[in-house]
């Protein structure tokens, strides 16, 4: 019998770096599920999502319902053909949208796999609250996001369909910063899929707070940043040259010295509850050092305008000091947009 293992996350505990590690696999006995792509978040939420032709994945990039219906029956075909291979005993899929399927959506993505005959491992790791709060506020700022929002991680919202149908038994759930701290992210990992992974850079480094508050200043401009594979590759290039010139290697501002306390969502406290009795994962305590409010500040208001006009010239673009911040970046964007060939 195949053994499927799920590396469900959850978002912003090192996926990234955990699928790049897996996409340079070579064992004998496990295999990568087959998909293009290494992080395997697509394909999945493609096959099971009700959701799949509202995705922000498709809509950013144009992408047809009918283009969507042809793209689930190839990932659909890969799938099939990777359980069917019976040259190796174990598959793992790693995409951190498993986590985001609904309670039914969980259980089906589940069954599909135990229907076929397969035994199924579902892995998590997950993350306390802040910290989370505070990388996906990235996260959020990098999809669009035009303001700062109030989030949880809703652990249970994620979790609870993998375990009401694969039980205890067969359910992992680690806390991503012991991982990190014990032996590192990669070396864990190697431990619990119980497969030997070599080392790779970290894929996504964190933002300072000028570059983050930069970003939501950009994601305010008049011009749309997505909807065809143009718009949204000058749009990524333009969030890579942000992050890198307002590093914090550069002298700019850690977020950890941030508060987040103010974007911490309702229903957090029971949430927490809930992860403690079932994975015995405590984060009722907040042992954080703050040492400057949330930046509910605007870039204008945190950004040396020496610092703007030299980003703007890094680029070989004119800053016009007597126009609005949004009015510079959306001009900055068009620029860029027209030397994408």
């Amino acid at each position: 019998m195949k053994e499927v293992i799920l590396h469900i996350g959850i978002h912003k505990t090192g996926s990234t770096t955990i699928q790049e590690a897996l996409s340079h696999l070579s064992d004998t006995n496990t295999r990568v599920a087959s998909f293009v792509q290494k992080n395997h978040s697509i394909p999945i939420a493609t096959i099971f999502s009700e959701q799949k032709f509202k995705s922000r994945a498709y809509i950013k990039r144009g992408i047809s319902p009918a283009e969507v219906l042809k793209k689930k029956a190839h990932y659909l075909s890969l799938l099939s053909k990777d359980i069917e291979d019976d040259s190796y005993e174990r598959l793992i899929l790693s995409g951190e949208a498993m986590s985001t399927l609904s309670f039914d959506e969980q259980q089906s993505c589940v069954k599909y796999f135990h229907e076929r005959g397969c035994k199924v491992k579902v892995i998590a790791l997950v993350r306390e609250p802040l910290d989370w709060i505070r990388s996906a506020t990235q996260q959020k700022a990098k999809g669009g996001a035009k303001a700062f929002v109030k989030t949880t991680p809703k652990y249970r919202t994620k979790l609870e369909g993998y375990l009401n149908c694969v039980g205890q038994e067969h359910m992992q759930v680690y806390d991503f910063n012991k991982l990190i701290t014990d032996k590192g992210l990669i070396n864990s990992m190697s431990d619990i899929l119980e497969v030997t992974l070599n080392q790779v850079p970290h894929q996504n480094t964190s933002m300072s707070k000028e570059a983050l508050t930069l970003l939501y200043e950009f994601n305010n401009i008049y011009s749309q940043t997505m909807g065809s594979v143009k718009k949204l590759s000058t749009r990524n290039y333009l969030i890579s040259e942000i992050r890198d010139f307002f590093s914090i290697d550069n002298g700019f501002t850690n977020l950890k010295q941030l508060d987040f306390r103010g974007l911490i969502g309702d229903g957090l406290d029971a949430d927490i509850e809930w992860l403690r009795l079932n994975f015995s994962i405590d984060y009722s305590s907040d042992n954080e050092q703050i040492t400057e409010g949330f930046p509910y500040i605007k870039a204008t208001e945190c950004i040396r305008e020496n610092d703007l006009i030299a980003f703007f010239d890094s680029l070989k673009v004119n800053y016009k000091n007597n126009s609005p911040l949004r009015t510079n970046l959306d001009s900055m964007y068009a620029e860029l947009y027209a030397r994408v060939q």
